[in-house]
C-alpha cells in the first residue's frame, strides 16, 4: 500500500487564520496570504513525482471538502472540482485527491489520528506553514519511510514542518507519541508548542528513531515572512515553490512591511482566491 502525504489546512476565513499577522496587515491581508500558501502547497504535492508512488490527502478543518474547492480550482488552474461527500470524507474527482476532516480535540490529537488511521502504507504530515519547503524535502521523506524509519523536519522556531511514520505499529507500541501530542488527554497544544526534539524523542521510546531533516522556516510571525524573503533572495530557485504567496504578499503596500532585499518576483499578479466572509 502507498504512503499517504496529508496536508492539514485551515480554511482562510479572515479573522480565523494566521492572527499572529493581522497587526502587521489586518484580518483579511492575513486570510489572503493564508489562501496563497494553501494554494502552493497544494500545487507543490499534486505535482511531485516519485518512483514508488503515493497518495494525497487534504485535512481540512471543514466537515465538508466544499469550501475548499475555489484554492484546489487555483491550484490546478481548472474549474471548480466537485467531491463526492459522504460522512466528512470525499474523493475529489477527476484528480487523485481525497479530502477527510481534522475533526475535533487540539491539533496534535488530530495529527496523532491521521498518521494511525494511515498506519496501513506510511503517512507524512505537512501543513501549509512552510511555503519554502523543497519537494526535495518531501521525496526524501517518502524514501525514508520505503525504508521502514520515521522522519522529522525541524521548524525554525523548534516545532515541526513534517512529520512521517512509516507503514506498521512502533515496536514499542503509540503510547509514548499519543501523550505527546495529545498533551495528557487535553490536545490543546498549539503548533508552535509541539517542539520537534519532543516529538523525537517520543518517536524513539516507541521504536522508531527519526530520520531528522534540514531545518526549514514557517510563516507564523511577520518576522517569519521578513526572514523567509531574504533567505529566498540568498536561493532565488526556491520562490519556485512559493509563487502564489510571493505574488500575494506583492499587493500588500510597501509602507505596511519593509524587509532589506527587494526581490523581483514581489511584482502585481493574479492574487489568491478571496477567502469567503465570515457570516453575520
Amino acid at each position: 500500500m502507498d504512503p499517504t502525504i496529508a496536508l492539514f489546512a485551515k480554511l482562510p476565513v479572515p479573522g480565523g487564520v494566521k492572527t499572529r499577522l493581522q497587526p502587521t496587515v489586518g484580518m483579511a491581508g492575513a486570510a489572503r496570504l493564508a489562501a496563497s500558501m494553501l494554494v502552493d502547497r497544494l500545487k507543490i504535492v499534486d505535482e511531485l513525482k516519485d518512483d514508488t508512488g503515493h497518495n494525497k490527502l487534504l485535512c481540512g478543518d471543514r466537515h465538508e471538502v466544499t469550501p475548499f474547492l475555489p484554492y484546489l480550482a487555483q491550484a490546478w488552474g481548472q474549474p471548480l472540482w466537485r467531491g463526492r461527500i459522504k460522512y466528512g470524507q470525499a474523493e475529489i474527482s477527476e484528480s487523485v485527491w481525497s479530502y477527510r476532516s481534522q475533526g475535533v480535540g487540539g491539533l496534535g490529537q488530530r495529527i496523532f489520528r491521521v498518521l494511525r488511521d494511515y498506519r496501513q502504507g506510511g503517512c507524512i504530515v505537512i501543513g501549509t506553514d512552510a511555503v519554502a519547503q523543497n519537494p526535495e524535502a518531501l521525496k526524501n521523506a517518502l524514501k525514508i519511510l520505503g525504508e521502514g524509519r520515521s522522519v522529522i523536519q525541524p521548524a525554525k522556531d523548534g516545532g515541526f514542518t513534517l512529520l512521517g511514520l512509516p507503514a506498521g505499529n512502533p515496536a514499542q507500541g503509540w503510547d509514548p507519541l499519543e501523550a505527546l501530542l495529545s498533551a495528557d488527554g487535553t490536545g490543546r497544544l498549539s503548533s508552535s508548542a509541539i517542539y520537534w526534539d519532543a516529538v523525537s524523542a517520543a518517536l524513539t521510546k516507541s521504536g522508531w528513531p527519526p530520520q531528522v531533516l534540514v531545518p526549514e522556516d514557517d510563516v507564523d510571525e511577520w518576522s517569519d515572512v521578513e526572514s523567509l524573503i531574504e533567505s529566498s533572495a540568498e536561493s532565488p530557485g526556491s520562490g519556485a515553490f512559493m509563487t502564489q504567496f510571493l505574488q500575494e504578499l506583492s499587493f500588500i503596500p510597501k509602507d505596511v512591511w519593509r524587509v532589506s532585499v527587494e526581490m523581483p518576483i514581489l511584482r502585481a499578479g493574479e492574487a489568491a482566491p478571496t477567502a469567503p466572509a465570515e457570516k453575520e
